[in-house]
């Protein structure tokens, strides 16, 4: 007969394993749960919009650089927001003073009460005016507000919405620029600032 021998030790490791899972797995149901969420601090939070008229622009009159005599070289004319012509190179124009005269383009900006806004204005070389053939370039764009009282692109909506602007710029004429009535147009925008 064969004898049957028994090693204790596994015997017994493998009893204290089986023991101590069984035992977790209980003792894993008896475990109190978790505390939920309890009132720990909270704000309610408030939301806002508000929804306000967007800016209207409109043209009161046309930019205007007025009469001058077929320039004998080239120069620019440059009319300021306070509709002055200035010849850069004087000798070679003459700037009558004869209708159509001079004058700025004029603008009316209606808006949010107190709101600041800012113009934009064409970049150079991109405006044009022809008399059909030739073209002259307008450059230099500047503007004037009501509110700001001096030359830059920014104003301020009065207390009932309103302000307004002049735009002056600069007439690029080529030598002998050939006689006519040059028109053209260019864009302004204005935008809340």
């Amino acid at each position: 007969m064969k004898s049957l021998s028994i090693n204790t030790n596994k015997l017994l490791a493998r009893w204290v394993l089986t023991s101590c899972g069984f035992l977790c797995y209980i003792f894993s149901f008896a475990q109190p749960p978790l505390p939920h969420h309890q009132g720990g601090p909270s704000v309610t939070s408030q939301i806002h919009a508000e929804i306000c008229m967007g800016l209207t622009l409109t043209e009161t009159h046309a930019l205007d650089f007025g009469t001058m005599s077929v320039p004998t070289g080239a120069v620019n004319v440059q009319l300021s927001t306070s509709a002055n012509r200035i010849a850069s190179i004087p000798a070679n124009i003459q700037l009558f003073s004869i209708a159509p005269f001079p004058a700025n383009a004029a603008y009316t900006v209606v808006g949010y009460p107190g709101a600041a806004y800012a113009i934009s204005l064409p970049p150079d070389n991109v405006v044009t005016i022809t008399e059909g053939t030739t073209p002259m370039h307008v450059d230099g764009f500047i503007a004037k507000t009501a509110s700001a009282g001096v030359d830059g692109l920014t104003g301020t909506l009065d207390g009932s919405g309103n302000d307004s602007f002049v735009v002056g710029g600069t007439l690029k004429l080529i030598t002998g620029q050939p006689i006519g009535i040059y028109s053209g147009t260019f864009d302004v925008t204005v935008n809340y600032n």
